[in-house]
C-alpha cells in the first residue's frame, strides 16, 4: 500500500489514506509498505495506491509488466489526482478510464445539491449480490470522461448513474479506480461493512494463474476437500499425502482426487480440467450407437398374468373333464373343442408384439 505524499497526517490517523485500508486488510492479508520500486521486487498480489497522482517514469515498465503478469493495480482518488492531469487528453496506462478536469463536490461549482447514494450491483459486476447501505453516500469524486466504453469498465455507481468505480482488463491483470478518497473525506464508504466486502470480492478475482510447479516443488500437499464422482464435495478422510512434483502435473486419479490441497499455510486448488484438457464434444464413429442415461420402459404384466391364469383354469377344467369322461360324445366333443379355442386364443395373446424398426 502506497498513500501520494506519503502519510504526512499520520498523527491524525482518522484522516490518513490508508488508515481504513489497514483496517479492513489487516485480518486476511499480509500488508507491505515502501516505495513502488520496493513493492514491486516483492511481487505482491495486490498493489495499492491512494490518492497518487503520476508514477514514476523509472517504474511504469515494471509495474506494466507486474500487471501483465496478473497483478491487481487499485488506486483511489483524491485532492492529487482530481488536481492533476493525468488521464485527461488521453488514456493512462495506469487508469481504466479517462477522467475529467475538476470533479464533482456537494457546494462545488458543479454542485450535486445532495450526497448520492450507491445504486445497486449489476450483475455483471464483481460486486454482485453484495446488499448496499442506505447509509453510504458520497459526497464528492472524480469524474470519468464519457466514452463508448465507459459502461463496459463501470462495475460500481452511483444512483444517478456516475461511475463510481471502473475497472480495465490488461493481460491476465487488471486496474480498478474507485473514484473516491480511501479515507471519508469524500464518501462514508471507507466506514462500512460494504468496503470490507468489495476489497475481498477484488482481492478473490486477483490473481487466476496456478502455480507453477516450481512452487509446488519441495512440499508435501495434504488434501483438504476432495470431489467425487459426480461432483460432490466430501473430507478427505484419511488420504495420504502427495509431493507436489505429482500435484503441479495436475494428473487425478483415485491416490489424488480433485479438490483443495495444503502445505502449512499455503493452498492450492487441483482441478478436474485444465486449459490443456477443455471440454470438448465427444465424436464416435459411426458405427457406434451412442444411448443416453434414460431409465428403461416399464412392462405392464398385469393383464398377461391375469390371462395365464385363465387359461391355467381352462386347462384344468378340460382335464378334470376329460378324467371324468365327459367329453364323450357330441356335446364332450363341442365342449372339449370350446376350451382348445380358448387356450389357443390364450396363446396368441401372450405371444410378443410385432417388432418395430428403430429410426
Amino acid at each position: 500500500m502506497i498513500a501520494g505524499g506519503g502519510e504526512d497526517r499520520e498523527a491524525l490517523q482518522l484522516l490518513s489514506p490508508l488508515h481504513y485500508l489497514r483496517q479492513a486488510l489487516e485480518p486476511t492479508a499480509d500488508l507491505i509498505g515502501g516505495t513502488l520500486g520496493d513493492v514491486l521486487l516483492a511481487n505482491p498480489d495486490v498493489i495499492i495506491l491512494a490518492d497518487v497522482a503520476t508514477i514514476p517514469e523509472g517504474e511504469a515498465q515494471a509495474l506494466s509488466d507486474w500487471i501483465e503478469k496478473g497483478g491487481l493495480l487499485l488506486r483511489f482518488a483524491g485532492p492529487r489526482l482530481a488536481a492533476g492531469d493525468v488521464g485527461r487528453g488521453a488514456t493512462d496506462p495506469f487508469l481504466p478510464v479517462r477522467l475529467r478536469a475538476g470533479g464533482r463536490a456537494v457546494g462545488g461549482a458543479m454542485s450535486w445539491g445532495e450526497p448520492r447514494a450507491l445504486r445497486p450491483f449489476d450483475r455483471e459486476s464483481p460486486f454482485f449480490g453484495l446488499p448496499v447501505p442506505d447509509d453510504v453516500a458520497v459526497t464528492a469524486q472524480v469524474l470519468a470522461q464519457p466514452d463508448p466504453g465507459l459502461s463496459e469498465r463501470t462495475i460500481a455507481s452511483l444512483a444517478d448513474g456516475t461511475p463510481l468505480i471502473t475497472r480495465k482488463v490488461q493481460g491476465q491483470g487488471q486496474i480498478v479506480l474507485f473514484h473516491v478518497t480511501a479515507n471519508a473525506e469524500w464518501s462514508s464508504l471507507p466506514l462500512s461493512g460494504l468496503f470490507v466486502q468489495m476489497l475481498e470480492r477484488l482481492a478473490v478475482s486477483t490473481r487466476p494463474a496456478s502455480p507453477d510447479a516450481a512452487d509446488l516443488a519441495g512440499l508435501t500437499w495434504t488434501a483438504q476437500r476432495v470431489l467425487d464422482g459426480f461432483g460432490t464435495p466430501r473430507d478427505a478422510e484419511a488420504l495420504a499425502g502427495v509431493p507436489g512434483e505429482a500435484l503441479a502435473e495436475g494428473a487425478v486419479g483415485p491416490l489424488m482426487p480433485p479438490g483443495l490441497y495444503a502445505a502449512g499455510e499455503r493452498s492450492v486448488a487441483l482441478n478436474v480440467v485444465t486449459e490443456e484438457k477443455p471440454l470438448e464434444p465427444a465424436l464416435w464413429p459411426g458405427r457406434l450407437r451412442v444411448e443416453g442415461l434414460s431409465a428403461p420402459r416399464e412392462m405392464a404384466l398385469k393383464g398377461a398374468l391375469l390371462l395365464g391364469a385363465l387359461m391355467l383354469l381352462a386347462a384344468d377344467v378340460l382335464g378334470s373333464l376329460l378324467v371324468g369322461g365327459r367329453l364323450r360324445g357330441p356335446r364332450g366333443q363341442v365342449a372339449a373343442m370350446a376350451l382348445g379355442g380358448a387356450l389357443a386364443l390364450g396363446v396368441i395373446g401372450v405371444s410378443p408384439p410385432a417388432a418395430q424398426a428403430q429410426d
